[in-house]
């Protein structure tokens, strides 16, 4: 100190031309200065990175496995079919299956079916493309269970059978 001019009133302290890069600051600079400490640091460093990459997918519940529900139509069906045999009530399931009929001719070919004459059949069988012979013995089977009291196995089969030729030849 004895060697500075009496008319200095501030002095600047700089070690860093005096240590160099070895008197860094850095709070790493003891890691750094090791290789071996420094790979470890590298490794370490990267095994954050990567478990935070892998670790920001979103985590979600296991859904549950729900068995699908049962099909029961065909059981609806055979209880059903159970009960009408049952009944032996042939003139009410062969009412129902022509009342269908009609309303598949009424929403498909878009005809009156509240009168079933000449025109009508001539008509349904230009659309539907099923010649009008079998159109006719169709409605003669229809006509036969409304004017019957009691129907027989054998008519409602019969019925049964060209309403689904009908169904299955239709354009």
């Amino acid at each position: 100190m004895s060697y500075i001019p009496g008319n200095v009133t501030k002095i600047y302290w700089d070690e860093y031309y005096k240590m160099g890069p070895a008197g860094s600051k850095n709070p790493l600079r003891f890691i750094l200065t090791n290789p071996y400490m420094r790979w470890a640091f590298r490794i370490t460093v990267l095994a954050i990175v990567l478990f935070i990459i892998f670790e920001m997918k979103r985590r979600q519940r296991i859904i549950p496995v729900i068995p699908p529900l049962r099909n029961t139509t065909l059981d609806f069906v055979r209880t059903v079919g159970n009960v009408y045999f049952n009944q032996h009530d042939n003139k009410n399931i062969a009412v129902k299956t022509i009342n269908y009929f009609f309303e598949f001719i009424r929403s498909k070919f878009y005809l009156a079916t509240n009168q079933l004459n000449e025109e009508f059949i001539t008509v349904l069988a230009k659309k539907s493309g099923i010649h009008v012979q079998e159109i006719e013995e169709l409605f003669k089977a229809i006509q036969e269970v409304n004017s019957s009291t009691l129907v027989n196995d054998d008519l409602l089969i019969y019925i049964n059978k060209k309403i689904d030729i009908f169904y299955t030849n239709i354009k």
